[in-house]
């Protein structure tokens, strides 16, 4: 191995190793140049012993890159003592040790002490140890509540499965991004509220597609993180669980209602999908969705035995199937009434819908329906004839528990089940006073 005689030397036949600090750095060190012995005399040792030496002698001249500087987390303060070439101890651990075995685990960080004379903030932060470990960083969290969870949902449909947890980590990583991946014990009340801060601040983006961002979203980011440090908090801080940073943590939707569609909004929208050239499986499904408030995926994956058209008053029957093995929960099991105008829709598609019965055909359909809905309204999506039937039913002075048997929601001191509630005269009744002027709009219909 060949000598570098820019840094090794021989005196009197010992080598040694001879670094320059970088001028900047100067003043930090509180000298020009470090020597070392090598303590040996062959070249090939010395080399090898150099290179070490070249290498932990360039990362104490590094400079420190911490993104907050005020709040360091473990894992930053760790890299930097593996740059300064010792082991990170936090300060909690060494003052629980023993006296004997306290003065062993600093006796690296106080010969540090002695080399870099003015050490850099995040350089005495690492040397004093002032984060802890972390329980459980906000990413295993993510992990981990994903591991104990994937086998509850979609019955081993990988694709729906990724689709699920794509919310989750999306918001994980957002908060990730803003904040930092940090400690759940170490997320307080006024960290979460420097996030909603963050997230305030891409409202403003109106004209700006990258980073724009709906105060409806934030508050699903809010909801979806809140459910991931809920559980990690069970886990690692029982005592904590109920002091939830992002309990009540929530921005307000324009007029502080849901997304919900406007009764113009509606007719504009049931003129624009029946006319445009969208297949007409597509028509039907969104006429459904207006007429029932199920959701797209229950009604795309309707079978045979779900539609009754022929019955006294025509339904369809929401419920476990070869399409959906497992209801979202047993709430949303349930009969729904047809209006006329569903009826005669459906009657086109007695057996369900074969463009859309399948793992990614909902996915599709809301595809494109979203693409149609957002040439009315921009800021909605199929989902807001959901919010609007709740409205449409509350507002025509139908009772809580009627308004969710009809759409599936539980009711206090109710129990949803098949087959269950209210029959189906009372559910028509309730949608027929709700939507007044459905036959008005006949001929706009599939």
């Amino acid at each position: 191995m060949l000598l570098d005689v820019k840094y090794i030397f021989n005196r009197k036949g010992v080598y040694y190793f001879r670094i320059a600090v970088p001028i900047a750095q100067r003043r930090k060190f509180k000298r020009r140049e470090f020597w070392r012995s090598l303590k040996t005399r062959s070249e090939n040792e010395a080399a090898v012993k150099a290179a070490a030496l070249m290498t932990h002698y360039r990362n104490l001249f590094s400079e420190t890159d911490i993104a907050d500087i005020e709040r360091p987390s473990f894992d930053e303060l760790s890299k930097v003592s593996d740059r300064l070439g010792i082991k990170y101890q936090p300060a909690f651990e060494v003052e629980l040790a023993l006296v004997r075995d306290s003065i062993s685990m600093m006796a690296g960080h106080l010969k540090m002490l002695n080399i870099i004379k003015s050490p850099d903030h995040a350089e005495v932060a690492a040397l004093g140890g002032v984060a802890t470990k972390p329980a459980m960083t906000v990413s295993q969290a993510l992990e981990r509540y994903i591991n104990l969870h994937s086998d509850e949902l979609h019955s081993g449909n990988k694709r729906e499965s990724d689709k699920k947890w794509m919310k989750y980590r999306e918001a994980v990583s957002n908060f990730i991004e803003e904040i930092g991946d940090l400690d759940v014990l170490d997320i307080s009340a006024t960290v979460a509220r420097d996030y909603k801060l963050k997230l305030s601040k891409r409202f403003k983006a109106a004209t700006k597609k990258e980073g724009k961002i709906t105060p409806a979203t934030a508050n699903k980011k809010f909801m979806w993180l809140k459910v991931v440090v809920k559980e990690a908090l069970q886990e690692v801080a029982p005592e904590r669980a109920h002091l939830n940073p992002f309990d009540g943590l929530k921005f307000k939707t324009q007029d502080g209602k849901r997304d919900t569609f406007t009764e113009a909004e509606v007719v504009q929208l049931r003129r624009k999908i029946q006319g445009s050239k969208a297949n007409d499986e597509l028509k039907c499904i969104a006429l459904l969705g207006e007429l029932t408030g199920a959701t797209c995926k229950e009604i795309a994956f309707l079978t045979a035995d779900d539609i009754y058209l022929d019955a006294p008053i025509p339904y369809i029957s929401i419920q476990p199937n070869a399409l959906r093995q497992k209801a979202k929960a047993q709430s949303r099991v349930r009969d729904i009434p047809l209006l006329p105008a569903a009826v005669k829709a459906l009657k086109k598609y007695p057996k369900g819908f074969p463009r859309y019965n399948h793992d990614t055909g909902p996915e599709a359909f809301s595809a494109m329906v979203n693409k149609l809905i957002r040439t009315i309204t921009p800021d909605k999506s199929f989902y807001s004839y959901r919010h609007l039937m709740a409205d449409r039913l509350r507002n025509s002075g139908c009772n809580d528990t009627l308004k969710n048997s009809i759409m599936g929601h539980s009711s206090a001191g109710m129990t949803m089940r098949y087959g269950a509630g209210y029959d189906l005269e009372n559910k028509l009744d309730a949608l027929q006073k709700a939507i007044p002027d459905e036959a008005t709009h006949n001929s706009n219909s599939v």
